[in-house]
C-alpha cells in the first residue's frame, strides 16, 4: 500500500516537493513527464475501493472547464451525473467486470459534460492495480486521454463518405428518371442527402427576375425529416435578396458557400432565418452554363454546426446535377406538351395526313380512314391509282425536296377512285427517313340538271 500511495500523492498532489539529490532528480523527471502527458491530452486515473474516490492527475478535468476542488471528493455517483446518458450503462458494465475480474482491461469511450455544458470524449484504459489477498479489488488504476478532436474527425469522414454515397446514388436516379416520375425522383434525392448529412431540412430554389428588375429566388422542391415540421408555415417560399438576404447573391454568383451558425449572421438575415427556427445552415450556390441558376440548401434546427470544405464540395457538385435535371424536365415536359398538341392537330385535322416509312404506312389520322381504304402497316401503292404513281412521286421529292398539291387519285372504301391534291414532305419519323403526306379531297363538279 506505501506504493500506491506514493502514487497517488506524485500523480494526483500539486505538492510534493522532494528535498535534495536522487528524490530530487526524480521529482524533476515525474513532473516533465506529468507535462508531456497534459501536453498531449493525457492524464493518469485511479479509483480507490476504500475510499470510493476517483482521482485524476492534477489539472486534467481543467479541460473540461472544472477546478479540483468543485469535483473532490469525486464519487463514482458524481462521475456518472458527469456522463453522457448514453454512455452511462456502457461505461459502468465495463468497469464493473473489471472490478469483479471478468475482464483485464477496462476500454471505453466515454462523453463527459464539461462546465458549459457541451461534451468531450475521453478514450479510458485501464486495470485493477491492487488486491486484497482475498483477490478483492483495492486500487483500479489507468490512462485517460481526451480524443474529442479524434472523434470528431472521424464523425466528418463519416459524415463526408455518407453524402458521397447519397451524391453518387442521386446522380444515379436523376440520370435515368422519367418526367412522370420526375417529382418523386427529387423528393428521393434530397431525402438521401438530408439524411446523409443528418439535418433536418433540404431544398432546391431557382433564381428569377422580378417585375421590379432585381434578383429573387423561389423554392422547387423541399424535403423535411418531420421534426422541423413545426415551422412549416412560418418558412419563405420565395423572396428578393436584396431585402432578405443581402449579402447572399453575390456570394453564391461568385460560386462560395453560405455556411453559418444563425446567431453569427448579420442581424437582418439572422433575424429571418431565426424566425423559421433555423439555429444552422448551408447554402450551396448552383452554377449553370456559368450563370448563378440558384441554391441547394441544408437547414439545421436543432444542433449548430458548420461543414467542411469536402462536404461543400460535393453538395455544390450534386447541385449542379440537379439543376440540370430541372432544365432538362423543364424542356422535357415542354417537348411532351408541343408532342400533345401536335398529336391532337394530327388527329383532329380536317385534312387527310399519313405518315408512311420505307413505303409502309406508320400512321394516319381519321379523316383519310374515312376517305380511304387506308390502315397502319398496309403497303402504299395499294391504294394508288396506279402502282408507278408513288414511284413517280418519289422521284419528285428526291429531285425537289417536296412536292407540293400533286394531283393523285386514290382508291376509296368503296373502291372507286376519288381525286385528291396531295403534297408530301420528308420528316424523320421515330428517327427514320420517312414522308408526311396531306391529302385534301376534290369533289367531282356536280353536273347541271337539264
Amino acid at each position: 500500500m506505501h506504493n500506491t500511495d506514493n502514487l497517488e500523492n506524485g500523480l494526483f498532489s500539486p505538492n510534493g516537493a522532494f528535498p535534495t539529490g536522487d528524490q530530487l532528480l526524480f521529482h524533476s523527471e515525474h513532473e516533465l513527464v506529468g507535462r508531456i502527458l497534459q501536453w498531449g491530452g493525457v492524464g493518469v486515473w485511479t479509483w480507490n475501493a476504500t475510499t470510493g474516490e476517483l482521482r485524476f492527475t492534477h489539472g486534467f478535468m481543467k479541460r473540461c472547464g472544472y477546478d479540483e476542488e468543485e469535483l473532490l471528493p469525486l464519487t463514482l455517483e458524481k462521475w456518472k451525473e458527469l456522463l453522457h446518458p448514453e454512455d452511462v450503462a456502457i461505461v459502468f458494465s465495463a468497469f464493473q467486470a473489471t472490478v469483479d475480474g471478468l475482464e483485464r482491461d477496462y476500454k471505453v469511450r466515454q462523453r463527459v459534460r464539461t462546465k458549459s455544458g457541451q461534451y468531450v470524449t475521453f478514450y479510458t484504459l485501464g486495470r485493477v492495480a491492487e488486491r486484497d489477498a482475498e483477490g478483492k479489488t483495492l486500487l483500479v488504476g489507468g490512462f485517460v486521454q481526451d480524443v474529442t478532436q479524434l472523434v470528431e474527425a472521424e464523425t466528418d469522414i463519416q459524415r463526408r463518405d455518407r453524402i458521397i454515397a447519397a451524391a453518387n446514388e442521386s446522380a444515379r436516379l436523376l440520370l435515368y428518371t422519367s418526367v412522370p416520375n420526375f417529382d418523386v425522383t427529387v423528393w428521393r434525392v434530397l431525402h438521401l442527402l438530408g439524411t446523409a448529412a443528418n439535418t433536418d431540412w433540404v431544398y432546391v430554389w431557382k433564381n428569377y427576375t422580378g417585375s421590379d428588375g432585381r434578383p429573387h429566388a423561389k423554392e422547387l422542391y423541399e424535403w423535411s425529416d418531420g421534426a422541423a415540421y413545426q415551422y412549416a408555415d412560418k418558412r419563405m417560399r420565395a423572396f428578393a435578396y436584396d431585402k432578405t438576404f443581402p449579402t447572399w447573391y453575390e456570394t453564391l454568383s461568385a460560386n462560395q458557400c453560405i455556411n453559418c451558425i444563425v446567431r453569427l449572421m448579420p442581424p437582418l438575415e439572422q433575424e429571418n432565418l431565426s424566425a423559421q427556427g433555423i439555429v444552422s445552415i448551408l447554402i450551396a450556390p448552383i452554377q449553370h452554363n456559368g450563370k448563378p441558376w440558384g441554391f441547394i440548401g441544408f437547414d439545421d434546427y436543432r444542433q449548430e454546426r458548420t461543414w467542411t470544405d469536402a462536404e461543400m464540395g460535393v453538395l455544390k457538385a450534386i447541385g449542379v446535377v440537379i439543376a440540370t435535371a430541372i432544365n432538362r424536365q423543364e424542356v422535357e415536359a415542354s417537348l411532351e406538351t408541343e408532342r400533345n398538341m401536335l398529336n391532337q392537330i394530327f388527329d383532329t385535322s380536317p385534312v387527310g395526313l399519313a405518315i408512311t416509312t420505307n413505303g409502309v404506312v406508320q400512321r394516319c389520322n381519321r379523316r383519310i380512314t374515312e376517305l380511304l381504304d387506308i390502315y397502319v402497316g398496309q403497303q402504299c401503292h395499294s391504294f394508288y391509282e396506279s402502282p408507278t404513281d408513288r414511284n413517280d412521286i418519289l422521284e419528285d421529292v428526291c429531285r425537289k425536296g417536296a412536292v407540293i398539291d400533286r394531283a393523285v387519285r386514290f382508291r376509296a372504301k368503296s373502291g372507286e377512285m376519288l381525286d385528291f391534291l396531295a403534297t408530301y414532305q420528308p420528316i424523320l419519323y421515330e428517327g427514320k427517313p420517312s414522308i408526311l403526306c396531306w391529302m385534301v379531297n376534290v369533289p367531282k363538279p356536280t353536273e347541271p340538271q337539264s
